[in-house]
């Protein structure tokens, strides 16, 4: 018993080092890093999470899960899909304007489509499932919709991000319009231009009122790196 709980215990630790040093110095810092902070082998990081990647897939997940627990306060992701991504999307932008690490870490996990792939391992899946089966008929299967759809959504997302990093004039409220946007055309959604603005007006109104209500989300030390339970056992 006490071998399974050291060994549980040193997978925690393990994730919480990864995490830690992700928003410390990017998700650019290595294994070898990590291991020694975290006072375990490199064989050890790859007996409980394969790779560093799957450690940022998992860190992308425990995000969503604390973000989408205050949010659901404020709509139902079952009632309201849509309205329910497009304000989780609104909020990732916000907590990346008012804090360069996660901006940081976001732009680094980019470069390796972490984004869609912790969506396919089940973040977010279900919505954006519900999302591609109500789209019109195109003559393509629901899997390749899927992954045209969330390679649509994130792709512009990782190239907008990209341009704020170098400078570029664009703000992430102007990001956030763009992504809108992006899920109109990569669902087909057929909004009016009218429309969008009233969903964007919506959105900006609901965030404003989370953030007022739960500061500390715009802080990643209080709401996720401070976490003790991050990783899926």
């Amino acid at each position: 018993m006490k071998e399974k709980l050291d060994k549980k215990k040193a997978k925690q630790i393990i994730y919480e080092t990864a995490k830690r040093l992700f928003f410390e110095k990017g998700y650019e810092v290595g294994s070898r890093q990590i291991a020694k902070e975290a006072g375990v082998s490199q064989a050890l990081i790859t007996y409980h999470f394969g790779s560093k990647r799957n450690i940022g897939i998992q860190v992308l997940k425990e995000d969503y899960r604390v973000q989408a627990s205050y949010l659901k306060y404020f709509v139902d992701p079952k009632e309201e899909p849509l309205f329910f991504i497009i304000n989780f999307q609104n909020m990732t932008m916000r907590i990346r304007e008012h804090d360069p690490r996660m901006a940081s870490f976001i732009t680094g996990v980019m470069k390796e489509d972490l984004l869609e792939e912790s969506i396919y391992e089940g973040n977010q899946a279900e919505i954006f499932e519900a999302l591609v089966r109500e789209m019109p008929a195109n003559g393509y299967s629901f899997e390749k919709n899927y992954k045209l759809a969330l390679g649509t959504i994130f792709g512009i997302q990782r190239s907008l991000q990209w341009k704020i990093n170098q400078g570029f004039d664009l703000t992430y409220a102007e990001c956030f319009d763009y992504v809108v946007r992006s899920f109109n055309f990569a669902l087909n959604l057929n909004f009016t231009e009218a429309e969008i603005q009233d969903m964007i007006e919506q959105s900006n109104r609901m965030v404003d009122q989370l953030f007022e209500r739960y500061p500390q989300l715009l802080d990643t030390d209080q709401y996720l790196v401070v976490q003790n339970m991050g990783s899926d056992s």
